[in-house]
């Protein structure tokens, strides 16, 4: 498959979740999974149309195909956002904290490489409470 053919479906994908067709999406995605097995961008776009359409285990299984590989800076910061949001959704509260967190540390990096100076705060349980 060339670039330009992987970057269309890619696309094509991408709008399909963009307008709530998510089984659309998914059937898309698996077909180019199939042709990008290594791609993660791919893996990234599958992931999350398994979880708009509540196959949260698949979803799952995928980011943790995703968890053994080095991604580009881009994909990594929504690696663990997707994360976040699938460990959520499987009632994993702790570790989906800590991958929110992750997340976080990763954009406040970012953000201070362009000039910013965003700070997070996170507050202890206790502090929330009251």
């Amino acid at each position: 498959m060339e670039g330009s053919q992987r970057e269309f479906l890619l696309l094509l994908g991408y709008l399909y979740a963009r307008y709530a067709k998510y089984d659309e999406a998914l059937l898309l995605l698996r077909g180019l999974k199939e042709c990008c097995p290594e791609d993660g961008e791919v893996l990234l776009a599958l992931a999350y149309a398994h979880l708009r359409t509540e196959r949260v285990s698949e979803a799952h299984r995928v980011m943790e195909s995703l968890e053994r590989r080095a991604l580009p800076a881009k994909q990594e910061k929504l690696f663990f956002l997707l994360q976040s949001r699938i460990l959520w959704a499987l009632g994993r509260d702790t570790a989906a904290r800590d991958a929110l967190i992750h997340f976080l540390g990763l954009e406040e990096r970012e953000l201070r490489l362009h000039g910013y100076r965003k700070q997070w705060a996170f507050y202890p349980k206790e502090k929330l409470r009251t």
